[in-house]
């Protein structure tokens, strides 16, 4: 960032600014009454202004949690900054953690972090940019502290930092060190005395709750359109969300993951890429929704539309040959030859199964469709083609899947409709390989996977293929919280970007995807800064992106190896590369379609 020669100049003169401006920029709107000091602090997720995630609840080793409501502009902010960073420089070694929030519709990420550029604060800025954890902590102004108890996830202390600041009027040194004490107080095991003060900060502009929320209307086709697609009876959902009485009976757990972006499952970036198969709550989805849940789910009158909608999702009757499609009856279906057996309780080496397909003519596949039939236990499956000896030119090393494959069933992924005009060649003679990794439960159960395919005779316009970059040189030391990883890949010819797909296992932490062009330009593609391993997710991208001859496709990313990671299996153990979810992998896969190359000639190997 270019440095900004009359810092100094502005640094004073938003110290000594004139009291009538200062008495304007603090009274943009009437003050409400003050919130009520929570009694718990539900737990969040927030990304910064530098793209990293946040969850509150994963702080839960610290001592105490300082939350300080951050805003451009605002006096009292830039002024508190000084103290705010002298208090957690010095408490910090105690094991306390300092964290901002801005929740101004107006302040960008950008323009918060040349705001702490200018005034030297390294505290990261976590953006509340739908005011959700803002309205759940009842905060309505900035220069606000909240002090957290993280083992009881109470609020021990909120209010000013200190008293030096009013409206109109400032002293040079503080009278009552408010938040200093609290903390002494709380480290010391006492009450902070008072618990409570009066903030002076600048309004944030907190968008009005909506006046009337219908259930009917409003509500479920939310819910029908973002939930019921996994919550209907008989799908991968634990729970089915088919009619008022169950949302309402699951409305504190519906705010808990929406407030953790748990639900619905994307944990993309939204500052980087667009993607069509973006399934998340928009602003107003979000705010209809959560103002409903804190209004106590109220019903309407009128027919429940969630009851239709989860009848239309739920998955048929289970019997032979009666699957839940979504693309239609598919021209092939491929199963298991035998079901396998899944004992209760242990551990499962992969199991990989090959099946003949005993084909009349070659094939193109243009969408493919994997169903387990039994979802608890199928973790995941991949698929690859083993070809006839004729096209033995096309055969990669499966490798565990590290040189892409046909066809993909993960959490999260279902039906995969190829690009327009593009398909996979599946030539008659071929084999395909089931690589299938079940994880028991805790009830002896069979699987007997299914693979729809949709085909055509004829050649596509283009190929579609898949390829990874990735890193098998993975050794993860015992309880490494942010172990780095990087990998890259050189493109040899034009493709068109149609998705990436990051893989990681319970150690995961975030994952990145970027494009090195031949001149040099650097292209953020895909940015997951929480990875979740429940959640194996496609990122197709709303526009598909032209890559020259000569791209490198660089992943950069991390494990956390940490006690802090929940989803941790042993963060004694040393972390190697494996294929089961207790060894690690760091693989991003690419999917696209060839540009200059017909898929007869690639085919015949020209």
């Amino acid at each position: 960032m270019v440095a900004n020669p009359h810092k100094k100049v502005l640094f004073m003169r938003h110290i000594f600014l004139p009291i009538a401006l200062l008495t304007v920029c603090l009274s943009w709107a009437e003050s409400p009454e003050p919130a009520e000091v929570a009694e718990r602090v539900v737990n969040f997720q927030l990304i910064d202004a530098n793209g990293t995630s946040h969850e509150l609840y994963r702080y839960r080793d610290a001592k105490a949690i300082v939350l300080f409501y951050q805003g451009n502009g605002c006096p009292i902010v830039r002024q508190t900054f000084a103290e705010v960073m002298r208090l957690r420089d010095a408490y910090s070694e105690e094991g306390v953690v300092f964290l901002q929030i801005n929740a101004n519709p107006q302040d960008t990420r950008e323009e918060v972090l040349e705001e702490l550029d200018d005034f030297g604060v390294d505290i990261p800025v976590l953006m509340d940019e739908r005011q959700s954890v803002t309205r759940a902590l009842g905060v309505t102004r900035v220069a606000e502290a909240i002090v957290i108890n993280p083992q009881r996830w109470r609020v021990v202390y909120r209010g000013a930092v200190d008293d030096r600041f009013d409206y109109g009027t400032r002293r040079e040194e503080a009278n009552h060190e408010f938040l200093k004490n609290a903390l002494d107080a709380f480290l010391a095991g006492e009450d902070p005395d008072p618990a409570r003060t009066e903030t002076k900060g600048c309004l944030i502009h907190i968008r009005p709750e909506p006046e009337q929320v219908s259930y009917v209307h409003d509500v479920a086709p939310i819910i029908a359109e973002k939930c019921v697609v996994c919550h209907a009876p008989g799908l991968v959902g634990p729970f089915a969300l088919a009619s008022h009485r169950d949302v309402a009976g699951w409305s504190r757990m519906i705010e808990e993951v929406v407030l953790t972006k748990r639900m619905p499952p994307w944990n993309a970036d939204p500052h980087v890429g667009r993607f069509a198969n973006d399934w998340t709550l928009t602003k107003d989805e979000e705010h209809i929704l959560l103002a409903w849940l804190r209004a106590g789910t109220p019903r309407d009158e009128g027919d429940d539309p969630l009851v239709v909608a989860a009848a239309e999702a739920a998955a048929p009757e289970s019997g032979e040959g009666n699957y839940a499609w979504t693309l239609g009856e598919p021209d092939l279906v491929v199963s298991l030859p035998e079901p396998v057996a899944i004992p209760a309780t242990g551990l499962m080496p992969y199991e990989y199964v090959r099946v003949s397909l005993d084909l009349e003519e070659d094939l193109w596949v243009t969408a493919t469709e994997i169903i387990p039939t039994d979802h608890s236990v199928t973790h995941h499956a991949l698929v690859f083609v083993e070809f006839p000896p004729k096209y033995r030119h096309l055969q990669r090393d499966v490798k565990g899947g590290l040189e892409g494959y046909f066809a993909a069933f993960v959490p999260g992924q279902g039906a995969d409709q190829f690009p327009e005009g593009s398909g996979k060649f599946l030539p008659k003679g071929s084999r395909l390989i089931f690589q299938m990794h079940y994880t028991p439960n805790g009830k002896a159960t069979t699987d007997q996977t299914v693979l729809g395919l949709h085909t055509q005779r004829t050649p596509p316009a283009s190929l579609l293929d898949a390829r990874s970059v990735y890193n098998n040189r993975v050794q993860i030391p015992p309880h490494a919280e942010e172990h780095e990883m990087r990998a890259s890949y050189r493109l040899e010819e034009d493709i068109i970007l149609q998705g990436m797909w990051p893989h990681m296992h319970y150690r995961g932490k975030h994952f990145a995807f970027e494009a090195v062009l031949p001149d040099g330009d650097r292209v953020p593609l895909l940015s997951v800064p929480r990875y979740d391993f429940n959640w194996q997710i496609l990122y197709r991208l709303e526009e598909p992106m032209f890559l020259p001859a000569g791209t490198r496709l660089v992943c950069t990313g991390a494990h956390d190896n940490s006690a802090g990671n929940p989803a941790n299996p042993d963060p004694d153990a040393w972390v190697g590369f494996g294929e089961q979810t207790f060894d690690e992998m760091f693989v991003g896969y690419m999917v696209y379609t060839l540009v200059n190359e017909r898929p007869e000639d690639w085919v015949a190997g020209r």
